[in-house]
């Protein structure tokens, strides 16, 4: 990638895309500094901070673990300095290399490591407001991708879109769009081409839309959106609304290797009964709400390459309320889709790991189903476990190339059904643990299920899976006695920090 980058700045007016002009970003070796030119709001952001890491981890002990059943310690790292780190999303590129984004100061904070802990380098960058991280993706070249909501350009929260080179050192793109209203990110991902995929849900009736969208107004209190934006962050592929007359919240999204976007979510019915529906295919799995009158139903969307139409829409639901929150996809196009659930009769399927709710009424209870590719048909379904979701956090999901469902999160749980080959086989108290599950390739059983944490408050915030089946688990802690290992940073300072963990795969 050329050291020399240009910085375009975009905003979105009346539901086109204008740019602004572009700044040439000179480096130096450990800062990016940048003049506005025209009308660019560059001023407003900081420079990127960088430092690199220092301490050194021995590589070869950690290739000879990766032979290991996943019951080992790669690495586990504090994060943050004396500053911290929170709500650390994370992702890993195809070397193996694992990377953390999240918030510093009202800052966004990016630490990149190698497989084995080494700390590579990190990168700060910011505006003159706050900028909260929701998401991050790692492109096969190695570029980061942040999505924020920020606040330095007004009182009204915007989507911003930050795109961070392989070296960290310099931003290739940042672009910020919305409508008029509050715009909610909540997912992003990237397709092998480098083309960015946003979603969430958005109360703007101006919301940017581009010609020949598969729904270009605003239909209920809330709509979903879905944007694509291309490789270098300067125009619109595609951006769509995505929902009926109902409200709904688009929470994740995953891209297969062709371009077709997978969205989910929860929807509610049009008030009242008068209205349009959520939009679903022929052939969809479930076309219509478990309870038409009230509570909510996840909806997954697969959208053609263009965002013209839907591949296939449906419905997930029993008849209560359930929510969609996590989604990954597998290299047959099958989606896993992880949500909440208080309906006893959300749909599972004969033999799975767990086939009845075990939480009480009322209280729900996290479930995993896989989705096979033409939305027709659910392969396997199952619930989890009660109580993985304390103060309405559900967990993350992600799926390995041999097609496991891995699902982390937090839990104040202490019947976790942990394996024996757990790396912590017991809830150590605080607030709340971490956890960690992986299913079979069958939804039948848990393959493997651990706690992760100290005897203080831990936070799980992202969970990804390299290509060995290795997960890595991000969060915050202010467990002092939170299970470190080959760490860059080894001291918890005052108030918490940042985490990455890494549990080695088979």
């Amino acid at each position: 990638m050329n050291p020399a980058h240009t910085l375009g700045k975009a905003t979105m007016t009346t539901g086109r895309w204008t740019a602004a002009g572009l700044c040439l970003a000179c480096l130096a070796p450990a800062m990016l500094g940048c003049a506005p030119v025209d009308e660019m709001d560059v001023e407003a952001w900081e420079e990127v901070e960088v430092s690199g890491g220092s301490d050194v981890v021995n590589e070869e002990e950690n290739v000879a673990e990766a032979t290991d059943a996943l019951t080992s310690l790669g690495f586990s790292t504090f994060v943050g300095g004396t500053e911290g780190v929170w709500y650390g999303r994370t992702g890993v590129d195809p070397a193996g290399n694992v990377y953390m984004a999240g918030e510093r100061n009202g800052d966004i904070f990016v630490a990149k490591y190698s497989p084995s802990g080494v700390l590579l380098w990190t990168a700060a960058f910011g505006g003159t407001g706050t900028e909260f991280v929701q998401d991050m993706a790692v492109d096969g070249a190695g570029c980061v991708y942040v999505l924020s909501k920020t606040f330095s350009y007004g009182p009204t929260q915007r989507i911003l879109v930050a795109k961070l080179n392989a070296a960290g050192n310099a931003l290739v793109y940042y672009s910020r769009f919305g409508g008029s209203g509050d715009d909610e990110p909540m997912g992003i991902a990237v397709d092998p081409a480098g083309n960015a995929y946003v979603t969430g849900w958005t109360y703007s009736s101006d919301f940017p839309v581009t010609p020949g969208a598969m729904q270009n107004t605003r239909r209920g209190d809330t709509d979903a959106f879905v944007t694509k934006l291309n490789a270098s962050g300067s125009s619109l592929v595609y951006s769509t609304y995505l929902g009926g007359s109902g409200s709904e919240d688009a929470m994740d999204i995953a891209v297969d290797a062709a371009g077709y976007a997978y969205v989910v979510g929860s929807t509610t019915p049009p008030p009242n009964g008068v209205g349009v529906p959520f939009p679903t295919t022929p052939g969809a799995y479930q076309r219509v709400y478990g309870h038409p009158g009230y509570g909510s139903d996840v909806f997954v969307t697969e959208l053609i390459p263009s965002g013209a139409a839907p591949y296939y829409s449906t419905l997930i639901g029993g008849d209560s309320g359930d929510a969609g929150y996590g989604i990954a996809v597998d290299s047959a196009y099958n989606a896993y889709v992880l949500g909440l659930s208080d309906s006893p009769n959300f749909p599972t399927t004969p033999g799975a790991f767990r086939s009845v709710k075990s939480g009480p009424v009322g209280e729900w209870d996290v479930f995993v189903t896989k989705v096979n590719e033409p939305g027709s048909a659910i392969v396997y379904s199952t619930w989890v476990e009660s109580g993985l979701n304390p103060g309405g956090h559900p967990p993350y999901i992600a799926v390995s190339k041999s097609g496991k469902a891995y699902v982390a999160g937090m839990t104040d749980s202490t019947s976790l059904p942990v394996t024996v080959n757990g790396l912590q086989t017991s809830y150590r108290g605080g607030w709340i643990d971490g956890f960690l599950m992986e299913l079979n390739g069958s939804g039948s059983a848990a393959a493997y299920a651990t706690y992760l944490g100290g005897t203080n408050t831990d936070y799980v915030y992202g969970l990804a899976v390299d290509g060995y089946g290795s997960a890595i688990v991000t969060g915050w802690t202010n467990s002092a006695d939170f299970p470190i290992h080959n760490a860059a940073q080894s001291t918890l300072y005052f108030g918490g920090a940042g985490f990455v963990t890494k549990i080695l795969g088979p």
